[in-house]
């Protein structure tokens, strides 16, 4: 069997290639990875993560609400995951509060993972974390660190 035509068909289509992936072909082979590509490390996967990692990780993932039935007497401030490593470069780019886990709710179903947990409660270190998340910040998390400024400071 030979084929017939090294021409291509004008009815076959053709395959999409991203800017990317040419990209990647140019930089050389530096890092493998699973699907054969290979990528040179980037500069955030060396060190600690930005600030701006974090506050889109807290921004997604995290909360700012009174500890207890009244607001004026403390607030916490957290994010909670199954991934460890994720939730120890948070904890290590914000430099304030605990870190802890693994926890497991008595009613966690058998099949869940156990998680864990950074807390901020401490009012000054919540400023501060506010102060440097801010500006990252989507309309719903500023209105929430507003209503903090407001218990805590006043108008």
């Amino acid at each position: 069997m030979t084929n017939s035509s090294l021409k291509q068909d004008p009815n076959q289509l053709t395959l999409y290639v991203h800017p990317w992936y040419e990209v990647l072909n140019e930089l050389g082979n530096t890092t493998p990875c699973e699907f054969g590509l290979t990528l040179k490390p980037s500069e955030e996967t060396i060190g600690p993560k930005s600030i701006e990692w974090a506050a889109g990780l807290f921004e997604g993932e995290g909360w700012l609400c009174p500890k207890y039935k009244d607001p004026k007497k403390q607030w916490k401030l957290g994010v909670a995951m199954t991934d460890y490593d994720v939730i120890k470069s948070f904890h290590e780019t914000l430099q304030v509060g605990r870190c802890y886990g693994p926890r497991r709710k008595p009613s966690f179903k058998e099949h869940w993972k156990s998680y864990w947990q950074v807390d901020v409660t401490n009012t000054k270190d919540i400023l501060k974390v506010i102060y440097d998340f801010y500006p990252y910040m989507g309309e719903r998390r500023r209105a929430k660190f507003d209503e903090f400024l407001t218990h805590h400071y006043g108008n």
